[in-house]
């Protein structure tokens, strides 16, 4: 029997979440999807494994805040991937908010952080 959640019912959970946000105008979520698809070329079918390594999982654009690249992962296990690490290390470098969230206690504590009203 499973005790730890799934990165997928994490990310369910925090999406439904942020959506009920967004329905209030306090923000806008883009959902990254950069798994592995085939693309049409002509009449070529191509594989591409994966578009952009490393990118996160959701993009944050809170009401007046600057933006947030938040990475998804479970609550136990979860660890990043190296392109993962690079991408974060990238957007820090920017002066780009980047953050992991485990669950929703992670996602208040970000929106603490920032001032972000929930």
């Amino acid at each position: 029997m499973r005790t730890t959640p799934l990165e997928r019912n994490t990310k369910a959970q925090i999406l439904q979440y942020l959506r009920l946000l967004e329905r209030t105008g306090r923000l806008v979520v883009f959902e990254i999807y950069n798994g592995p698809r085939i693309q049409s070329i002509g009449k070529r079918k191509v594989f591409i494994k994966n578009p952009t390594p490393g990118i996160s999982d959701l993009v944050i654009l809170p009401n007046g805040k600057p933006e947030i690249w938040a990475e998804l992962k479970r609550e136990k296990g979860g660890k990043q991937s190296p392109d993962q690490v690079l991408f974060e290390q990238k957007c820090k470098q920017m002066g780009h908010f980047y953050c992991i969230w485990r669950g929703i206690d992670d996602v208040l504590a970000t929106f603490k952080e920032l001032g972000i009203q929930n």
